[in-house]
C-alpha cells in the first residue's frame, strides 16, 4: 500500500498535467473540486475549500454553476448578451476555469509559481490593460510588456499573480491552434481577465472581436 507522501506526490503530479491538458482530464469543474477534495482531506484542512469559495464569490468570480458560471456570466456581460448555460454534462471554458482554479491551488500552497510580480511590476501591468483594446497583440507582445507569466495554462492562457496572494491574478487568454500550426508558440491574444473595482472585467481584443464575428 502506497504511503500519504506517496499520494500526495501523485497527486501533485496529476494536478502538472491537468495544468498542461485540462480538456484529457475535465469532464466537469468537479474534477478539480474532487483533486482539491482529496488533498485537503489529507492534509486535514476541512474549510479551505469553502473559504476560497466564499472569496470567488464574493470577486463575482463564482456562481451557482460554479467557476464556469462565473466566466458565461463574465462573457456574457463583456458583450452585452444573455448568459448561456449549457446542458450538463456539457463543458465549456475548460481552460479558463482551469486558470481560476490554479490560483486557488497556489494561494492553498499545492503549485508552485515562476515568479510573483513585485507591487511594481503589478502596477505597470495593471496601468498598461488598456492599451490591449486598441489593435492586435501575439503572446510574444504580452511578454514584452508584462514580463515572463507566472504560469501557463493549456499553452494558451499566460497568468500573472501579484504581490498580494489574496488578490486575483490577471489572465491573458490567447487562441487555441493546432500543434502542427506554424504560429503555435506565438498565438494571437483574444481576451484579457482581469479584477475591477466589484466584479471581474474582461478586455476582448480586436482580434477576439473579429473572430467572434466568426462563431
Amino acid at each position: 500500500m502506497k504511503t500519504i507522501e506517496e499520494f500526495r506526490a501523485h497527486k501533485l503530479h496529476l494536478l502538472q498535467q491537468m495544468l498542461q491538458r485540462p480538456g484529457m482530464f475535465m469532464a466537469h469543474e468537479e474534477v478539480l473540486w474532487f483533486w482539491l477534495n482529496d488533498m485537503l482531506f489529507v492534509d486535514n484542512r476541512p474549510d479551505a475549500w469553502e473559504i476560497e469559495r466564499d472569496r470567488l464569490r464574493a470577486q463575482g468570480r463564482y456562481r451557482s454553476t460554479g467557476v464556469q458560471g462565473g466566466f458565461q456570466n463574465l462573457e456574457a456581460r463583456t458583450r452585452k448578451r444573455e448568459p448561456t448555460e449549457p446542458a450538463y454534462p456539457f463543458f465549456r471554458h475548460t481552460d479558463e476555469v482551469m486558470s481560476v482554479f490554479a490560483e486557488v491551488f497556489w494561494r492553498l500552497g499545492y503549485l508552485t509559481l515562476n515568479r510573483q510580480l513585485t507591487a511594481e511590476e503589478w502596477q505597470s501591468l495593471n496601468a498598461s490593460l488598456n492599451s490591449f483594446r486598441t489593435g492586435d497583440f501575439r503572446q510574444a507582445d504580452v511578454v514584452r510588456i508584462a514580463g515572463d507569466p507566472s504560469l501557463i495554462v493549456a499553452s494558451k492562457i499566460i497568468c500573472y499573480a501579484g504581490p498580494d496572494c489574496k488578490k486575483p491574478w490577471c489572465f491573458f487568454d490567447f487562441e487555441r491552434l493546432p500543434y502542427q500550426h506554424p504560429d503555435r508558440n506565438n498565438p494571437f491574444l483574444r481576451h484579457v481577465r482581469f479584477q475591477g473595482r466589484s466584479e471581474p472585467e474582461m478586455i476582448v481584443t480586436e482580434y477576439g472581436k473579429r473572430i467572434d464575428a466568426h462563431d
